[in-house]
């Protein structure tokens, strides 16, 4: 009994290192700085609903849910991720590595500022639509 609550606590606290536990040498900076670099591919791990109302110009869409099928479409070597919170982070940011991919940075979106997008633009349509434009 003793030997399988050991192992149910490692169970535990592996899958808390894994999504809460900081990545070593990631640092948050804005994409902005990368997004005109050739060599560096910027990588949206946001849901496709969230990556598509607010878009990154230059950036594939590649949920944390579909990494581990297509991570093989990611071309270059260093990438630059956009993530909606930290846990993601922590997770993708992981798995990358450990593929061999560089993480140059990342940007957190959190989906409470992507819904405040979404709001103002159905705003500005109902106003276009009053308004004819």
């Amino acid at each position: 009994m003793t030997i399988l609550m050991i192992f149910i606590l490692i169970v535990i606290a592996y899958g808390g290192y894994m999504r809460y536990f900081p990545v070593k040498g990631i640092f948050e900076s804005n994409f902005r700085s990368f997004e005109n670099r050739d060599d560096i591919l910027i990588v949206d791990m946001r849901t496709f609903q969230l990556a598509h109302n607010d878009p990154i110009k230059g950036s594939i869409s590649m949920p944390l849910a579909y990494l581990k099928r297509h991570y093989h479409d990611i071309d270059e070597e260093e990438v630059y991720l956009i993530v909606s919170d930290k846990v993601e982070l922590n997770i993708s940011a992981r798995f990358l590595k450990n593929h061999g991919f560089i993480i140059c940075g990342y940007e957190c979106k959190p989906e409470e500022i992507t819904r405040q997008i979404e709001s103002n633009q159905t705003v500005l349509q109902d106003v276009c639509k009053e308004s004819q434009c």
